[in-house]
């Protein structure tokens, strides 16, 4: 389905909104509140289409004279708040398109604030638009302007390649996001990452291509993690240069009372980080874990444009000096399957970074964690591969957590681990119930089978009994020659 833009769907702007909202009183649709209509030329069918091209399912549709009510199955811009199938809806009717949402979260938003959660950016350019003959422009009020416009011919524009931090992985010199369930290894596997960095390993090789590291410094902003317990314990025993890693741990403030310490705000001490560069020339990463404990309490970031601006300062210094940044952030508790929507907060946290990957266990073996691609538009579909690894005890340092990577590509999604599903596991039950269903087979023989047919014996042995089937020794002569498989 074509997607359709501003310019093909709205034209006109909104109406004013009053200055004092009137009392909230429960309407024919059973809604309470007040909804701002935009005053547009647009038809039902065409706002369907437009909301539907842009991922929001229209649940049903309601009459009400001549406005038609569009129930939608949650809110374009509120992450995670999902409908009960009359409480959220778009409203199109002769005075304009309306929005409206019941719950305490989408109260206060309109029309306008879901156009610019599907098309970042609508909102200034609206109001932009709104204003070109409010403000006209002459010669002298020119001279007087402050803001520059900043414009580049393409004919001047020199190209250059993509570079990679981790080759097909994360971006060099932009934004990069994981983004998983607690408890899933995050802070090891980022603790591995820096490690290698810090003494350019090479990256893990999956199915055999390699990708070379140069040696980098790091910074650490780590709200949940002890340097002294826990990450430099976890670097070391992952073969860290520690002289090579720095762990920011706050602000000190100018208040009333002298200084005090306070937390680091990406936004507004993003001048602390070039200071940093400054002072570390190699600089080549930024860890920041988790995203939420470095974002302003004043943002709201469920709202697209506030987390935009949170993140965007940040953005513009990584592009600048070519540094690399992991944010490390969580799924929401939303019980959709789609990964992109699993991110939380605002979908700017998902629109923003170059590449946004899922980490989560393995459905069909909980000893593996996977990493794998939910946004990865800077490679060719046949690259974006998800990765396992393991976590085991370091070897130098038994009561140390350790990254052990899988050196092959793991063909689950990031949808497969946020549904649960059991894939590979459920394929192996079905073969191995086709493959007894004659009788008892030897072990041996089961797993030549198993890997002519491309399962794993270790996969095998874990679908045992789900297909209802046991191992067991084999005697001859009062000797044990052996194992066999077979249904119970």
């Amino acid at each position: 389905m074509t997607r359709l833009s501003a310019a093909e769907l709205i034209k006109a702007v909104p109406a004013k909104q009053a200055k004092k909202n009137p009392p909230l009183k429960k309407n024919a649709n059973g809604f309470k509140g007040n909804r701002q209509f935009a005053k547009v030329e647009a038809t039902v069918e065409s706002v369907s289409v437009y909301l539907t091209s842009n991922g929001i399912t229209i649940t049903g549709t309601k009459q009400d004279g001549d406005k038609t009510w569009l129930m939608l199955d949650r809110c374009p811009v509120v992450s995670g708040c999902e409908s009960n199938g009359t409480d959220i809806a778009v409203v199109v009717s002769s005075e304009g398109i309306g929005y409206k949402n019941q719950h305490d979260r989408g109260q206060g938003l309109h029309w306008a604030d879901v156009r610019d959660a599907l098309e970042p950016g609508y909102k200034a350019w609206r109001d932009g638009y709104q204003n070109r003959e409010a403000t006209p422009q002459s010669a002298e009020s020119d001279e007087d302007d402050s803001d520059d416009l900043i414009i580049r011919c393409a004919s001047d524009v020199t190209t250059r390649p993509v570079e990679w931090f981790w080759q097909n992985k994360f971006v060099a010199g932009a934004i990069n996001l994981l983004i998983g369930m607690p408890d899933v290894g995050k802070s090891v596997l980022t603790c591995d990452i820096a490690a290698r960095k810090s003494t350019g390993t090479e990256w893990p090789p999956v199915d055999g291509e390699r990708s070379p590291s140069n040696p980098g410094s790091v910074i650490f902003l780590a709200a949940e993690d002890s340097p002294e317990t826990t990450l430099v314990p976890r670097l070391r025993a992952a073969g860290a240069d520690l002289t090579k890693i720095h762990f920011i741990e706050g602000v000190k403030r100018d208040t009333q009372d002298g200084k005090v310490r306070d937390q680091f705000d990406i936004q507004r001490d993003i001048m602390h980080l070039r200071k940093m560069h400054s002072l570390i020339p190699d600089l080549s990463l930024v860890i920041i874990d988790p995203l939420d404990s470095y974002i302003s309490a004043k943002t709201d970031t469920n709202i697209g444009n506030q987390a935009r601006a949170a993140l965007w300062p940040l953005k513009d210094w990584a592009e600048e000096n070519g540094i690399t940044i992991i944010l490390v952030h969580h799924f929401n508790k939303s019980a959709t399957t789609n990964a992109m929507d699993k991110v939380s907060g605002a979908r700017s946290f998902g629109a923003l970074p170059r590449s946004v990957w899922a980490v989560g266990r393995d459905p069909n073996d909980d000893d593996i964690t996977i990493m794998a691609p939910i946004k990865l538009n800077l490679v060719k579909q046949s690259a974006k591969k998800a990765i396992g690894y393991e976590i085991r005890s370091a070897l130098h340092d038994s009561d140390q957590p350790c990254v052990h990577w899988s050196d092959e590509a793991i063909s689950l999604t990031a949808g497969d681990i946020i549904a649960g599903k059991q894939t590979q596991k459920c394929k192996a039950a079905e073969w191995l119930r086709d493959m007894l269903q004659a009788g008892p087979m030897p072990a041996k023989e089961l797993k030549e089978h198993a890997e002519d047919a491309g399962h794993s014996w270790r996969t095998v042995e874990k679908a045992k009994d789900e297909a209802n089937a046991i191992s067991e020794q084999v005697y001859e002569g009062g000797k044990i020659i052996g194992w066999q498989w077979r249904l119970q």
